[in-house]
């Protein structure tokens, strides 16, 4: 699975913000377990971690240690490509062919997730009344403000957001902005290749959490916070993520090494963020990663390519901690029917998912992921979300309020469905009578150059339904994809109690 961040936004509470900051996900099908002998990669000969590389770099390190049964194969990755960079050398995939496990920075099938978009509700906003603009000097969100529109983006999406997350959420949205897939970074195209690659079935894990990943943004002092947005408004500025994509397509590992020694370099007062986003985290990884030399056959880790280098780098401490580390160099494109087995869809299906809990059935076009989050002492929302494609999703939210009435005006059901498009930066048009299954709805659509979407919120009980549909995307075709999914999607709804 794959996720992408959404939007925040205030007007109806942190229920909103706490769907839109779940991932857009696309469900990907699992193969059966089959039995295989282990076969060692055929690989050309490694380079010491010390010597001279080939021109172009794997980004794919070996490491051993003196009579241990396992090793690892190392893996640098970028977490977005372009479409046209979505390869990788046959030397990553005979490596990840001989491994018995497949290890990722984070696991994309972390059964945290719940706890992670619950953390980002309770840590990642302000307080109610409060503003991003309230938190940062004048000059400071003036500048980040103009940069951000000048980008192409919204600044009203970031309003509720605390520093450290406006911060990293805008590089995010930037990223998708200017054309780069998700589901074509390495790491994602390394993962869908070790669940469907048939040598052998793989244990699928990861080094680390999302709650430890947010908990680690969230220590940020004020000062570091305030330093994070001023560094996302020169790496929009200067494009920087765009040139780091391109050294790492190039193969130049050197150059892209040292373009994250400058970066780290260029601010001291982020230092306290680096130690805590590279340093204390590769330490930790590497805790995690000793145990697997234990272990007999092969342990192919993936992560991001800035992990790797330095003396607090990963390949640093491998060496200190008694690992014999070398480079893998390049063995020309991997076969391309391989690389198709990481671009499968997964299938869509007609069959109607039913929600015992909320008691309502659907047909999505796919099993929804299903998230649950606490907004408030006894108020809770579950969201149902199924991706369309890269940059849309098809959402159902049941937001359980207590203590609303048993019917809603007119207005207040119109502004649980505009509260959708609006934090995604489109400003909804006029509120239309509809109906929802036999039930008095509300539907709202709107637009910009960016986005598009189109939301029905109907009131049951003592709760409100909110059937929406978002594209985060300027393309024509996505647009009307997703609006004819929405359409059967929505007609397709129905009571079931």
């Amino acid at each position: 699975m794959r996720e992408r961040i959404e939007r925040f936004q205030r007007r109806t509470g942190a229920w909103v913000a706490a769907l839109l900051a779940l991932a857009i996900v696309a469900a990907c099908t699992s193969e059966p377990p089959r039995e295989s002998s282990r076969a060692e990669p055929a690989a050309s000969e490694p380079l010491e971690s010390g010597s001279t590389a080939a021109p172009r770099s794997t980004f794919l390190w070996h490491a051993t240690r003196k009579d241990a049964p396992g090793d690892l194969w190392l893996l640098g990755s970028v977490h977005v490509r372009s479409r046209e960079d979505a390869s990788l050398d046959r030397a990553v995939t005979d490596a990840l062919a001989a491994s018995d496990r497949a290890v990722f920075e984070a696991n994309f099938e972390d059964p945290g997730a719940n706890d992670a978009a619950q953390f980002t509700v309770e840590h990642g906003l302000l307080p109610q009344g409060e503003t991003l603009a309230d938190r940062l000097p004048p000059e400071l969100y003036a500048s980040w403000a103009d940069t951000v529109t000048r980008a192409g983006l919204a600044t009203t999406v970031y309003d509720r957001m605390r520093p450290w997350l406006a911060a990293y959420s805008v590089q995010i949205a930037h990223l998708d902005r200017t054309g780069y897939a998700w589901d074509a970074g390495v790491d994602h195209v390394v993962y869908a290749l070790a669940k469907r690659e048939p040598s052998r079935p793989r244990e699928i894990v990861g080094l680390e959490t999302a709650l430890e990943q947010l908990e680690m943004l969230r220590q940020s002092s004020p000062e570091v916070q305030e330093a994070m947005i001023r560094d996302s408004i020169r790496a929009i500025e200067t494009n920087e993520s765009e040139t780091l994509l391109a050294l790492y397509v190039e193969g130049d590992e050197p150059g892209l090494a040292e373009l994250v020694a400058a970066a780290r370099a260029e601010n001291p007062t982020l230092e306290p963020f680096w130690e805590g986003l590279l340093d204390r985290r590769n330490e930790r990884m590497v805790e995690r990663l000793l145990p697997r030399f234990d272990q007999p056959g092969s342990t192919f880790v993936t992560v991001g390519a800035a992990h790797l280098y330095g003396d607090k780098g990963l390949i640093g401490l491998l060496e200190v901690a008694g690992a014999r580390v070398r480079a893998v160099p390049p063995r020309g494109p991997a076969p391309e029917d391989l690389l198709a087995l990481a671009r499968e869809e997964a299938r869509p299906t007609s069959e109607r998912f039913t929600s015992e809990e909320d008691g309502f059935s659907i047909a999505m076009g796919a099993t929804p992921v299903v998230q649950t989050l606490e907004t408030a002492p006894g108020t809770q929302v579950n969201s149902y979300t199924v991706g369309v494609g890269l940059r849309s999703a098809l959402i159902v939210t049941v937001a359980h309020l207590p203590a609303a009435p048993e019917t809603a005006e007119h207005r207040s059901l119109a502004a649980f469905a505009s509260s959708v498009l609006q934090v995604a930066g489109i400003t909804p048009g006029p509120p239309e009578p509809a109906d929802l299954a036999g039930a008095p709805a509300v539907r709202v659509a709107g637009s910009t150059t960016e986005a598009a979407g189109e939301a029905t919120a109907a009131r049951r009980g003592d709760r409100v339904y909110v059937i929406s549909g978002l594209a985060t995307s300027s393309d024509e075709a996505d647009r009307t994809e997703l609006s004819a999914r929405y359409g059967k999607m929505r007609e397709s709804f129905q009571w079931e109690r």
